[in-house]
């Protein structure tokens, strides 16, 4: 054990004290996450534009990459293929510009007579008289909305997933099935605005071996309205089933949301709203309120942004909840970037378990630290606490568990590009909760098409004591990839004992082997990824397709 914790420091060593080169992209951070949609820190501002490559580094797992759908002043949406676990909040990654072929020198000069300047036709525009107090520029006119096109964009895609559970000899089968589209129409019929649609049909069932159950919804995710949503627009409304614009935090709505926007990047607004329930039948009726907000973000790149809100709802008629929600980011140096959210619920004292006054719900708080564009660190603290509400998404919370639970976490990683194409970093947590606190950390290494090789490779190793479990293990992956063509392969290997157990000095193991295919065909793209689990109490296996056409 000392001889590998020896290895283990001098390793480390010499990942920080040597000499690296990379070209320096822009640094980034997970701050919000939404199916399978991950949104960054940084925006327009800070030069990354719709198209280019992301690369995020999710402690634990290989490197993963994206593309930027959706910019904003000061954050961009990242859209995760099908087969890619999708990176948590707090995941550091780099956003790489679009590589642009340099261009070709003509020949011959354009004043050469072999080569004759076309005519250009005749200005359709005259400028009129002009004054000594006129611009010399002429002034720009934009086009009113009936003048300008109406855009029409998403895409339409089946999904298909089904696995089975033979350990034990059970037997158990569980399957979905879903057929949707997304789309937004910019600009409909000439008035201006925006309309986003998102609906599925699904359905799922499961053949255990006492029960059969199979489940048919049509699901409406999202459909909204939206006007003044460009970034000069002096105010925003959008009307219909949607995710607030500045407060995601309270998850889907049913209702209105307006802010106005003030010249020093300043947006005051609130919304009125019912609440569907988390399932997918989107049940409704029994939740609704309202909520307030101020969002600031700076005109510079990186500069400080955050927002300040306020929900209060009632369920069935009965006031409910009162909790704050702030979130802020910004560089405090050039080197260092802060990011931290927070929800406070308010009691009022006729709640079943809290007596009146504030509890902090939610927080997260991170800090990361780039010395150089090839070398830093990140450290992380979280804390959750039970919400005590009469609404239930899911199964009733223990009055013990809202009274005194508490799960507070605290994490750090360190990272360096030996080359452009080698990655290695380290990362180590310590969490204690209301009965117990556990422990433990990963070594990884990501290698990106190393010696110009069309292929990623990972690898890393893990220790991890829980609550229940207490283990170490090894993962590796690799995904070879020429132009649209991509597969991965993976292998997992866990060895670990049941902690509290009558055989606690029991070792079991659990593999995993995980592979998939995907290809792009111009605007179709279809992958077929499957998982194969085993080992001492381990005997399942999953197979999932995906099909995509967007427009």
């Amino acid at each position: 054990m000392i001889a590998v914790r020896r290895v283990t420091i001098l390793l480390l060593l010499a990942i920080l004290g040597s000499t690296a080169f990379a070209a320096e992209p822009v640094k980034v951070t997970v701050v919000s996450v939404s199916g399978r949609s991950v949104f960054l820190n940084q925006g327009k501002q800070s030069g990354i534009t719709s198209g280019v490559r992301v690369r995020l580094y999710p402690a634990g797992s290989p490197a993963v990459e994206g593309t930027v759908v959706d910019v904003t002043s000061h954050s961009a949406r990242v859209e995760m293929l099908p087969g890619i676990n999708v990176p948590p909040v707090g995941t550091d990654g780099e956003v790489f510009a679009i590589d642009v072929a340099p261009t070709s020198q003509p020949t011959t000069s354009p004043t050469n007579p072999a080569v004759p300047v076309p005519a250009h036709p005749p200005w359709t525009r005259q400028e009129g008289a002009r004054t000594p107090d006129m611009p010399l520029l002429a002034p720009a006119f934009s086009l009113q909305a009936s003048q300008r096109p109406s855009i029409f964009h998403g895409r339409v895609f089946i999904d298909g997933d089904a696995s089975v559970d033979q350990a034990g000899g059970r037997g158990n089968q569980y399957y979905i099935g879903r057929v949707g589209t997304e789309f937004t129409i910019t600009n409909p019929a000439g008035q201006g605005g925006r309309i986003d649609f998102a609906g599925q049909l699904s359905s799922r069932g499961s053949d255990l071996t006492d029960s059969n159950t199979t489940e048919n919804d049509g699901v409406l995710d999202r459909f909204s309205y939206t006007i003044g949503d460009e970034l000069y627009a002096p105010y925003r409304l959008e009307i219909g089933r949607f995710y607030s614009y500045y407060l995601p935090e309270i998850g889907l709505v049913d209702g209105v949301e307006g802010a106005v926007r003030l010249r020093n990047g300043l947006n005051i607004g609130g919304g009125i709203a019912a609440y569907p329930q988390p399932f997918v039948d989107r049940a409704e009726g029994d939740d609704y309120g309202f909520h307030l907000f101020v969002d600031y973000a700076a005109d510079a790149p990186g500069k400080f942004a955050g927002t300040l809100g306020y929900q209060k709802t009632w369920h069935q008629g009965v006031a409910d909840r009162d909790v704050i929600i702030t979130r802020a980011s910004g560089f405090i140096t050039p080197k260092l970037w802060l990011f931290g959210s927070a929800e406070a619920d308010v009691y009022g004292g006729n709640e079943a378990v809290h007596s009146a006054g504030i509890d902090l719900t939610d927080a997260w708080l991170q800090a990361r630290y780039t010395p150089a564009p090839t070398y830093g660190g990140s450290l992380s603290l979280s804390h959750y606490t039970w919400a005590d509400l009469k609404r239930n998404d899911f199964e009733p919370v223990p009055v013990g568990l809202i009274r005194d639970g508490r799960v507070d976490r605290v994490q750090a990683s360190l990272w360096r590009n030996l080359t452009p194409s080698l990655r290695p970093e380290v990362q180590a947590h310590y969490f204690v909760d209301q009965v117990d606190s556990g422990y433990g950390g990963e070594f990884d290494l990501n290698c990106t098409n190393l010696r110009n090789v069309p292929f990623d490779l990972f690898g890393g190793v893990f220790y991890d004591k829980g609550s229940f479990t207490e283990g170490m293990g090894f993962r590796t992956e690799l995904r070879p990839h020429t132009g649209d063509f991509q597969i991965f392969v993976g292998y997992e290997y866990y060895r670990y004992t049941a902690i509290g157990q009558v055989s606690s000095s029991d070792y079991f193991t659990r593999q995993t082997i995980r592979g998939g295919v995907g290809y792009q065909f111009g605007d179709w793209y279809i992958s077929i990824t499957g998982d194969k689990y085993f080992g001492d109490v381990d005997d399942a296996y999953r197979l999932g397709t995906f099909l995509e056409y967007r427009f």
